[in-house]
């Protein structure tokens, strides 16, 4: 049986009309990335204000986007196209198959 072995800390990505080397990639060290070591996040509001000293206030309401299409939907006089689904008491599902 034939097959090729590949050093892969080696491998480059090469633009096949030109056939210049475009970037080097790396190999993924799976074990090292799941140690769960991650980078702390500072609070939203600090990290875009840190440098101007303005506060930002949090987020309130419907989204601006979501409140336009909602809007859009009532103009139309047609039912939501999502109805959420009422919930059936335990008795009921007896006998079912998942």
């Amino acid at each position: 049986m034939r097959y090729a072995r590949w050093d892969l800390s080696q491998v480059h990505l090469v633009d096949e009309h030109s056939g210049q080397v475009s970037a080097r990639l790396y190999p993924l060290d799976k074990a090292a990335n799941a140690n769960g070591i991650r980078r702390p996040l500072e609070p939203v509001a600090t990290r875009g204000a840190a440098g101007s000293g303005a506060h930002v206030a949090p987020a309130t309401g419907i989204a601006p986007l979501l409140e336009n299409l909602m809007a859009k939907q009532r103009a139309t006089g047609l039912p939501p196209p999502y109805l959420p689904q009422v919930a059936r008491p335990d008795n009921e599902h007896e006998g079912e198959t998942p």
